[in-house]
């Protein structure tokens, strides 16, 4: 995994609909991408459309200069991932979605139509729903790697997607088995940050989140540095007592970074704080076990700095010397800007375990 990002890339889509994830994702990240062919004008949210005009807030990137990479190392993949999930088999689905031709390049595109899976409208490429969704979401991944960017979207269904790529499609293909047998293997566990975000962030003009970003850097990268080394840290550990200890040594330093963090938001208004943000660490199965159930006192400690846990998939064969193939590839968020509860935090993350599945099994 990339070191913690300072900056993302939406995905999947191109153009930019929701002003607060917009907001959300300025009061963290330095700089916003978004992938944009460069024969395309956006039409986003008149909000968003003013901000960008005024303050260039999200930079568009082009897709055509990775289009022949992704073509060679997707035709690959789907070869192999086909047989492991229903989402990359490439069935012959009549579907009104749409991808702008400058995103694929010229051999896979012509494959694509003699094939039959798309059909091309003037610049558009018109037909299979998952295959298009799918694509889009693997270019988003070469483009993040390549960069160094992180990756953040509020779709979950593009999110269990892009977390199988991640995983190179190494997911157990038993229905519903989170652990996995051998103990020296690994459980995909969602890490939930939670209540860090203002409560009234749509209402929160860009005009303040944009003087906010120059007043509040230092708050803002210690945020992001604190979980970062969190996510970087836990996956290493192979044993619950030494799990529990990091945690608690762990704990000053993240509740601290998530007060300051707060504190300076209240600069902006807000009395409440709401919202999660998802992604995905790779722990041993002795670990997940424990850090899906905790004892009392761990589970207090994780409230103080915004975290829970909650099992989503087992991995199938994840050994250490696949550690490499996982630190290549970026973080990769989703963001929910809503209230939560444990218990609708529980309900969450039984749809997600339950997208996986879908998009594995359907």
């Amino acid at each position: 995994m990339t070191a913690g990002p300072s900056s993302v890339l939406l995905y999947p889509n191109i153009e930019l609909k929701d002003p607060t994830l917009v907001k959300e994702a300025l009061l963290l990240y330095d700089n916003l991408y978004r992938i944009v062919p460069s024969d395309y004008e956006p039409i986003d949210h008149p909000e968003i459309q003013q901000c960008n005009e005024d303050f260039e807030i999200v930079a568009s990137i082009s897709p055509e200069e990775y289009a022949e990479d992704t073509f060679r190392k997707f035709q690959d993949k789907v070869k192999k991932w086909s047989p492991l999930a229903a989402g990359f088999s490439p069935a012959k689905i009549a579907r009104s979605e749409k991808l702008h031709e400058g995103k694929v390049y010229g051999e896979l595109r012509k494959y694509f139509v003699d094939e039959g899976l798309l059909i091309k409208d003037g610049h558009w490429l018109r037909g299979n729903n998952a295959l298009i969704a799918n694509y889009m979401i693997y270019l988003s991944n070469e483009i993040a790697v390549q960069n160094q960017l992180g990756l953040l979207t509020n779709i979950s269904p593009a999110w269990t997607t892009q977390e199988f790529i991640n995983y190179d499609g190494n997911y157990n293909q038993s229905k519903g088995e989170m652990y996995h047998p051998h103990g020296s293997n690994r459980s995909l566990v969602g890490m939930y940050l939670t209540d860090f975000i203002p409560r009234n962030l749509e209402n929160i003009p860009f005009s303040e989140i944009m003087a906010f970003r120059d007043e509040c850097q230092q708050e803002r990268h210690n945020f992001l540095q604190q979980q970062a080394l969190l996510i970087e840290e836990l996956p290493k550990i192979k044993d619950p007592l030494v799990f529990n200890d990091r945690i608690r040594s762990l704990q000053g330093r993240l509740q601290v970074s998530l007060n300051d963090y707060r504190d300076s938001c209240k600069k902006l208004g807000p009395k409440q704080f709401f919202g999660t943000k998802i992604v995905t660490v790779p722990f041993v199965a002795p670990v997940a076990a424990f850090a899906l159930s905790p004892d009392p006192v761990l589970a207090a400690i994780l409230s103080t700095i915004g975290i829970t846990f909650g099992g989503l998939w087992s991995l199938h064969s994840y050994y250490d010397d696949r550690d490499e193939l996982r630190k290549t590839n970026p973080y990769s968020y989703l963001d929910l800007l809503q209230k939560y509860s444990l218990q609708t935090l529980k309900e969450v993350n039984s749809q997600l375990s339950t997208e996986t599945m879908e998009f594995m099994l359907d």
